[in-house]
C-alpha cells in the first residue's frame, strides 16, 4: 500500500514523502499484542511502523530511529492506512458522552481521511512572537515519535512538565528581541501555548478528532481519533491472532511460523474455508 506523507523522512538533504507499507501478517499482529503491556503507545507505534514500512521514497526498510523521527501526523496517517488493511475503508468509533456517560458510535471514513489533502510545508520553520519589548524569533521543528517517547514517562506523573518538555525539545534556536541567542530551556512559559497552537495548525493529522452529538442529552463534543487504539481494537489483541493460529494449526497442521507469515487477508480466507468445510456432511 502506498501512503503519501505530509512531511516525510529527511535524509541527506532530501525529504522523502511516498511511503510503501508491507501487507499485515500475523507476525505484526502478535508483536502488537505482546508489546501492548510493555511499551508506551509511541514506542509501539514506532516498532510497528519499522516492521511494516518497506520504504519511504528511496529509503528502504527505514530503521526504528527513522520511523521515530517522522512527525506525529505522518505516523498517524500510516497507522490509519494499516487500519484499512484490517477494517476496510470505514470503521466505527465508540466514545462516551462526557455529560451523561452514554455510549455513542459513529462511522469514520478512513479512506477519505487518507485521501484528503496532506501537502505539508517544511517540518522546520521560524516564527516571530511579538512581546512588549519586541519580537522573539523561534526556530522550531514539528514534534515526532521520539519526542512522544521521551516525554511519555513524565506525562504519567506530571502532564504539565511533559507538555513543556515536548515544546522545548522542538525548539532549535531562540533569539530575543535584541538579537541575542537564549538557551531553549529558558523559553518563556507564555510561549508554550503559542508554539503548541503552531504545531497543531501545521500538522493537522497529529491531533485528529471527530465531532459527536449525544442523542440522549444533546451535548456536542470532540472524540479523539487514535490510530493505534483503533488498530488494537480492530485486531482484537492476542486472543485474535492466537485464536487464529490455534484454529489453523488444528485444521491444516501448519506450524506457528508458517501461519504467522501469512498475510492477514489470506489467513482469514483459509479460516473461512475451514469453517465452511466443517459444515459439510
Amino acid at each position: 500500500m502506498q501512503v503519501r506523507l505530509a512531511f516525510g523522512l529527511e535524509k541527506d538533504g532530501i525529504r522523502h514523502r511516498l511511503a510503501h507499507l508491507r501487507e499485515l501478517t500475523g507476525n505484526e499482529e502478535l508483536l502488537m499484542a505482546e508489546l501492548a503491556d510493555h511499551l508506551t503507545p509511541a514506542a509501539c507505534t514506532t516498532t510497528l511502523l519499522a516492521a511494516m514500512t518497506e520504504r519511504i521514497g528511496s529509503v528502504r526498510s527505514p530503521s526504528y530511529d527513522q520511523c521515530a523521527a517522522l512527525p506525529v501526523g505522518d505516523r498517524e496517517r500510516l497507522l490509519l492506512a494499516i487500519c484499512t488493511m484490517v477494517a476496510g475503508s470505514q470503521i466505527d468509533l465508540v466514545a462516551d458522552c462526557p455529560s451523561c456517560a452514554a455510549e455513542l458510535e459513529i462511522s469514520l471514513p478512513l479512506r477519505e481521511m487518507l485521501d484528503s489533502e496532506n501537502a505539508g510545508s517544511e517540518a522546520d520553520r521560524t516564527i516571530l512572537i511579538s512581546e512588549s519589548e519586541g519580537d522573539w524569533r523561534v526556530e522550531m521543528r514539528l514534534p515526532n515519535g521520539a519526542d512522544q517517547e521521551r516525554c511519555a514517562a513524565t506525562a504519567l506523573t506530571d502532564p504539565s512538565r511533559a507538555a513543556r518538555d515536548l515544546v522545548v525539545g522542538c525548539v532549535l534556536r531562540l533569539i530575543d528581541p535584541e538579537g541575542k541567542p537564549v538557551a531553549v530551556t529558558d523559553l518563556p512559559t507564555a510561549f508554550e501555548s503559542i508554539l503548541s497552537a503552531e504545531f497543531e495548525q501545521a500538522d493537522e493529522m497529529a491531533d485528529l478528532s471527530a465531532t459527536m452529538t449525544c442523542p440522549d442529552c444533546g451535548a456536542a463534543f470532540d472524540a479523539a481519533v487514535d490510530g493505534l487504539g483503533i488498530l488494537r481494537a480492530a485486531l482484537g489483541q492476542s486472543h485474535g491472532i492466537l485464536g487464529d493460529v490455534y484454529r489453523m494449526a488444528r485444521r491444516y497442521h501448519w506450524s506457528e511460523r508458517e501461519i504467522l507469515t501469512l498475510p492477514r487477508t489470506r489467513r482469514k480466507r483459509y479460516l473461512a474455508l475451514a469453517d465452511e468445510m466443517e459444515t459439510l456432511p
